[in-house]
């Protein structure tokens, strides 16, 4: 097992090297490199700002919320209500069908709610600052009698202090999430066996969880959706012009590096396409389908379920006074090894980022281009 972990860091280093001190790309390489560490430390400094403040808010709201228990303080009837209305829409599928009163603590709920919502909106009211006691007087109805009940859904709601099941997190729980995570590494790496890297394994991805801010899922490429880019540049070109030219998806190649071919198939709205993959060698192809399509305003398209390689795409046209076209583009992607691989890529300079970038830049030159050579005609 160490002797194996040698030659992996070894090969790895070895293979940074080479592609490193290359003799043609090597300058160019390291000076990537190099930026993105400073643009890392940089973004370090404001994460520690962000994060302090994060927690003496925190730590501030905690604070405040024993005082209210401790010393009883009355609340407004008007604020009260508001507040059982807030926490309802988060733990009832139709709170709007449920009418709300307050006075002087003692809360009234009234109104028809499923049977399977009544004790979790009982147990959040009972929870909120000011409340003393709640009377319902839910309507029992049968289930056929409620139609304004039978479709929704409910979603769990958690405290904020609790966000660990959110999307985002907040920079608190990034770095509580962060410190447990390279503790368990450093436990798993010193007990070694099985159970050392199965512990060692957990905390790395709790700490990769904390760096990226990512979901698991994302993070190894699960979904469409890995890595999100977006960017907005002006062309000098009219929008029939620009949107003409983005509509006839066998122009990608013309501006796109990545992009060998994009041509059309027997279905309508389904397009074939071949991208370089990690050696030119190999291309990758699938297919995407276009999904919406509104002249001069907006074009966008999805992979098929059976394709290989996750990705999307929204282009959104918005026509300016001065003739010229404002272009909002944003892509949906998942990289071979999710945003783990794209994390690494990103050090480099090789990330799709950076070539959407540069694919833009190239994409206003050819319009820009040929809309001089057609005045000129």
């Amino acid at each position: 097992m160490r002797q194996r972990t040698i030659w992996l860091a070894s090969a790895g280093a070895g293979a940074a090297t080479a592609y490193l001190l290359d003799p043609i790309s090597g300058n160019r390489r390291r000076r990537r490199v190099a930026d993105a560490i400073v643009h890392y430390t940089n973004q370090t400094g404001d994460a520690a700002a962000t994060i302090g403040r994060d927690l003496r808010n925190r730590t501030r709201g905690v604070v405040a919320g024993l005082q209210r228990k401790i010393r009883s303080i009355p609340v407004d009837d008007r604020v009260l209500q508001e507040r059982v209305r807030a926490a309802m829409g988060r733990v009832i599928s139709h709170p709007h069908a449920v009418a709300v009163k307050a006075r002087g603590g003692h809360v009234t709920l009234s109104g028809p709610v499923k049977g399977a919502e009544e004790h979790r909106l009982l147990s959040t009211v009972m929870a909120i600052d000011g409340v003393k006691n709640v009377d319902t007087r839910f309507e029992r109805r049968q289930r056929s009698f409620l139609p304004s009940l039978r479709a929704g859904s409910w979603r769990r709601s958690w405290p904020a202090e609790l966000d660990v099941r959110k999307r985002n997190w907040a920079p608190a729980t990034r770095t509580i999430a962060g410190s447990a995570g390279t503790a368990l590494v450093a436990a798993g790496l010193a007990r070694r066996g099985k159970s050392g890297a199965g512990l060692a394994a957990a905390g790395a991805a709790v700490l990769l969880r904390a760096l990226t801010n990512l979901e698991f899922r994302r993070l190894v490429g699960a979904g469409r959706r890995a890595i999100d880019v977006q960017k907005t540049l002006t062309v000098d070109a009219p929008v029939d012009q620009v949107f003409a030219f983005w509509d006839d998806f066998a122009n990608f190649p013309r501006f796109m590096r990545h992009v060998r071919e994009v041509r059309p198939t027997r279905e309508p709205l389904v397009w074939r396409w071949s991208v370089s993959g990690t050696s030119t060698a190999a291309p990758i192809e699938y297919h995407a389908v276009i999904t919406e399509r509104v002249l001069n305003r907006v074009l966008a398209w999805k992979t098929t379920p059976d394709s290989a390689v996750g990705h999307a795409g929204v282009i959104r046209f918005e026509p300016m006074d001065d003739g010229r076209t404002r272009i909002h583009v944003r892509l949906s992607y998942n990289p071979p090894g999710g945003a783990l691989a794209h994390g690494v890529l990103a050090l480099f300079g090789a990330d799709p980022k950076s070539r959407l970038d540069e694919d833009m830049v190239r994409m206003k030159n050819v319009l820009e281009m040929a809309g001089q050579r057609a005045k000129r005609s």
